[in-house]
């Protein structure tokens, strides 16, 4: 778990669509997860699906001034900023 959060949060910038990130990780960590292993087969279940189904890294987007602003899938990652009243008030009075 703790690589793939690493190997996701080295990936995630502005411009690239969380696809992208989730396919760099998986062709990434691909190989560290067929030579590891498990001492149990449910642990390499629950590593193969992480890898597959990216295990949720996405549920909610990243860098915004205000928590879950709509959908995030089909839309790129932009430059994160502070969450202060200074980006709520800008942010807000764009919304209006």
């Amino acid at each position: 778990m703790l690589q793939y959060r690493n190997a996701a949060l080295q990936r995630i910038r502005a411009g690239v669509v969380p696809r992208e990130v989730l396919d760099a990780v998986r062709t990434a960590l691909t190989p560290t997860l067929e030579a590891t292993r498990f001492s149990k087969p449910a642990y390499a279940t629950a590593a193969r699906k992480l890898l597959e189904t990216g295990g949720g890294v996405f549920s909610h987007p990243v860098g915004l001034a205000v928590h879950d602003d709509g959908e995030y899938q089909p839309r790129t990652s932009a430059p994160s900023c502070r969450q202060s009243s200074r980006n709520w008030s800008r942010w807000s009075a764009a919304r209006a």
